[in-house]
């Protein structure tokens, strides 16, 4: 990743504990590595595209939808 300060951003965290609970661990942590990946390939984007770090993340976090879906 080019932007590695996003893989400890307390809502990328967040989203992602969400996103995971109650499922089996093996399953839960390639889910996890899945979601992580794209959120940060599309920080990564809208960083190009002239986003602050912060704002960057929490527009891919919006666009993944809500963690429980």
């Amino acid at each position: 990743m080019t932007a590695p300060a996003h893989t400890c951003a307390p809502a990328l965290d967040a989203y992602l504990r969400r996103a995971t609970w109650g499922l089996p661990e093996q399953r839960r942590q390639e889910l996890w590595d899945e979601l992580e990946e794209h959120v940060l390939t599309r920080t990564d984007h809208l960083l190009l595209s002239g986003l602050s770090p912060q704002d960057a993340l929490t527009q891919a976090l919006r666009e993944l939808g809500p963690p429980a879906a």
